[in-house]
């Protein structure tokens, strides 16, 4: 009887002190789930804004001899369409990059030349109605969902020009009018530099400036003077740089 009685008391204090006992073991914390790391790799398309300052110098001539030059700023709002594709190996990041601008740029300035025997005066608009590039990309990752890049390669753009030429006989002051105007999509490189940052899975934000160079062109205009009973050839070889700098928005197909 008193070995029941101890069995029976034995079996009651473990099963009292068990809960106390659970309570007192420590309990591992949940596992954080570890996340992926974000991959840049792969198609994406988007859209920008932003604002283009350029800047046109233009050297004239009269008759194959330099009279003199003349510089405008060409500036305006810009917006457009961006398409590319990355490579991301480890923290580094390579791609290819075209963009596609409707540009509001304007410029225009007044020449007038050191007289001789005419003189000759010009008002010069320019127009960069829009304006693209096809560019390479290389950048690093400095941390989980920024890149930094630099970027460079090819620009090309609509750059229209109007020349209001007068020419005055110095002797006889009798002005003759003229004109010019041309048309033609130009050739240039380009580079610059960027960031962007992904704000959601196939989301990102970025900013980005560029530096376009489109080298020289000339222009040319005869204009008869009966005054003087000849022709007046005048001519500008003009040289067009621009800098953009924009933010933009793009959709990442992972």
């Amino acid at each position: 009887m008193k070995r029941i009685l101890a069995t029976g008391g034995f079996a009651l204090a473990v099963a009292f002190s068990g809960p106390a006992l659970a309570a007192d073991m420590p309990v591992k914390a949940p596992v954080a789930p570890v996340l992926p790391a974000y991959s840049w790799t792969g198609f994406y398309v988007g859209a920008n804004v932003g604002g283009s300052w350029g800047r046109m110098d233009s050297d004239y001539t009269n008759g194959g001899i330099a009279i003199g030059s003349a510089s405008q700023s060409v500036n305006g709002v810009i917006g457009g369409l961006q398409a590319g594709y990355n490579w991301q190996a480890g923290s580094w990041l390579f791609g290819l990059e075209a963009d596609i601008q409707a540009s509001g740029q304007k410029g225009q300035t007044p020449f007038v030349d050191v007289p001789i025997i005419v003189t000759v005066s010009d008002l010069n608009t320019v127009r960069m109605p829009w304006f693209g590039t096809l560019r390479g990309r290389i950048g690093v990752t400095p941390m989980d969902r920024w890149l930094v890049y630099v970027t460079g390669g090819l620009a090309f753009a609509d750059i229209q020009e109007t020349h209001a030429y007068t020419v005055t006989c110095n002797i006889c002051l009798n002005p003759t009018a003229g004109g010019l105007s041309t048309s033609a999509t130009r050739t240039g490189w380009t580079i610059g530099a960027g960031a962007e940052v992904a704000i959601w899975d196939r989301w990102s934000a970025k900013v980005e400036y560029l530096h376009m160079d489109f080298g020289s062109f000339s222009d040319t205009a005869s204009i008869t003077v009966p005054a003087i009973g000849g022709v007046v050839v005048v001519g500008s070889t003009n040289r067009l740089t621009d800098n953009v700098a924009r933010i933009g928005l793009n959709y990442r197909f992972h």
